[in-house]
């Protein structure tokens, strides 16, 4: 019984060394295709600067609750960038986009919140800062 209690434990040690090697070869590869965008997005998350990336489908119900906050916020701050993931499937690869809408929140070149689903003005504005 303690041999297979040893062999079960060996194996489970194995498993968490594997989801930890498969997180952090997640990140650079993120993180090397984020420093591949071109265009303004490319730009600015290269510039290092907070900025918040925002992932919509025009054909998505909550998209189209979301993009009128997202369209009043853009107004107010210039690190906003709308993403038509139908257009720019590339960039929402990059950040590993896979529902919308998705903001992003991105600082030094990195992802550094996840937003998933529609939030609300306040919200965002607070992500922002």
């Amino acid at each position: 019984m303690t041999t297979l209690a040893v062999v079960l434990a060996i194996f489970c040690a194995l498993m968490i060394i594997l989801q930890i090697t498969i997180a952090v070869r997640s990140r650079r590869l993120q993180k090397r295709r984020l420093q591949r965008l071109g265009g303004p997005l490319g730009e600015a998350v290269a510039s290092g600067d907070r900025l918040l990336a925002y992932f919509y489908s025009p054909s998505c119900t909550e998209s189209r609750q979301q993009t009128p906050i997202i369209d009043t916020l853009q107004g107010e701050y210039e690190n906003i960038f709308k993403v038509d993931v139908g257009e720019h499937f590339d960039a929402a690869r990059a950040f590993g986009v896979k529902t919308t809408p998705t903001p992003r929140i991105v600082e030094g070149g990195k992802v550094v919140e996840v937003l998933i689903g529609p939030r609300n003005e306040d919200r965002l504005r607070e992500a922002l800062l």
